[in-house]
């Protein structure tokens, strides 16, 4: 449930993740607009991933668009914006929840480094899942310290 491209009302947001819970539904969230050139304010993500999880959400995306750039907690270059990153996750109760959404190599490692080879990660391109498992693994130069 996403309302990264039209606006949906907080109330009705949990509504539908606690119907959809009651149906049976695992229920996977995002946060974070889609459109170009409106970041993530750490503040509102902190809200929203905390009602959704309390509405019973399994799992929160914090969007980073299929390009990658520009968007969530994504600069116009693809580098994370570290400031906001510290203050989203000083105010969400498990990062293990989230789910990050990494389109560009330069992420996943990101991610990687930051929390681990399990990190949740999204958005990736077919061509490049062979090309991140080896990242998780440390099979590539750019994680291999990692796991010496």
């Amino acid at each position: 449930m996403s309302d990264g491209t039209v606006d949906l009302p907080l109330q009705e947001r949990s509504r539908l993740i606690a119907m959809a819970r009651e149906a049976g539904f695992s229920v996977v969230t995002e946060v974070g607009k889609k459109e170009a050139g409106r970041p993530l304010k750490p503040a509102e993500a902190i809200r929203l991933v905390r009602q959704d999880l309390e509405a019973g959400a399994a799992k929160v995306i914090v969007e980073g668009r299929e390009s990658g750039k520009h968007a969530g907690l994504y600069e116009a270059d693809g580098r994370i914006r570290t400031e906001d990153l510290e203050e989203l996750l000083s105010g969400v109760p498990d990062p293990s929840l989230l789910m990050w959404e990494a389109p560009l190599k330069q992420q996943q490692e990101a991610w990687i480094r930051r929390f681990g080879p399990n990190v949740n990660l999204g958005n990736i391109p077919p061509g490049d899942v062979l090309a991140l498992e080896a990242l998780r693994r440390g099979l590539r130069g750019d994680t291999l310290r990692l796991t010496l």
